[in-house]
């Protein structure tokens, strides 16, 4: 959806079972209890295509105001909706949507504008198939719409950044409407176990690719959780 299409849906925002403050992502307090509602029930609730179209409206306005954000969906602005929105190589609008196949995975660091300033590494993959409700209206496609790096928009390098973001972003969007958060995607990287032990202070060599960097021991942790090894 182009920016004309945009325009289109802003003439639709309305007040709608609206469960926060109006115009506003949800507090990250606010929105876990919210988010826990949705995941104890087993996911948001499906909407009329109107319903749809009035929340996706509300949420292309928030995620243009947030600046730095690349999706959204429903519960973090306090809908139970199944409505998100992806705005990384146009905006597109997911209403009722379903996953029908993932393919390829990945460790992929993202972000969360429900979690401001956090960024972890998840499992995710590098394909989704997907079907949404309003794809025929809104695209003209019946069917599914496949999302992932692509040819067509391959870099020097042969790498398609902004495909395998979209495509992340619509995993981490779509799980927001089950009640599942990117910290429930954590990836966790295995423990290696050695016959080497160290002391708190002592100091150990890390080495993530062609990087190396020299901490103490005790601070080893989060740097191993974020792909590093001891060398």
């Amino acid at each position: 959806m182009d920016r004309i299409g945009f325009d289109r849906f802003k003439h639709k925002i309305k007040n709608f079972n609206f469960k926060g403050d109006k115009n506003m992502i949800l507090k990250e307090d606010k929105f876990l209890q919210f988010n826990e509602e949705i995941k104890q029930r087993g996911g948001c609730k499906k909407v009329s295509f109107e319903e749809g179209e009035q929340i996706a409206a509300e949420l292309l306005e928030e995620l243009t105001k947030s600046k730095s954000g690349v999706g959204l969906a429903a519960p973090q602005i306090g809908y139970d909706a199944q409505v998100m929105v992806v705005n990384v190589k146009k905006p597109m609008v997911f209403i009722n949507p379903t996953i029908l196949s993932l393919d390829d995975e990945i460790i992929y660091k993202e972000a969360c504008l429900s979690f401001p300033n956090k960024y972890i590494n998840t499992h995710r993959y590098k394909w989704v198939n997907i079907k949404a409700d309003n794809f025929e209206q809104h695209y003209k496609c019946g069917g599914s719409m496949v999302f992932g790096p692509t040819n067509e928009h391959m870099e020097d390098d042969g790498q398609d950044p902004d495909g395998l973001l979209e495509c992340v972003c619509i995993q981490h969007e779509f799980d927001h409407l089950q009640g599942i958060t990117m910290y429930d995607r954590r990836y966790i990287v295995p423990q290696v176990v050695s016959e080497k032990t160290y002391g708190r202070n002592e100091k150990v060599i890390l080495i993530k690719g062609e990087e190396t960097k020299t901490i103490k021991y005790k601070k080893a942790d989060k740097y191993l959780n974020d792909g590093w090894v001891i060398q």
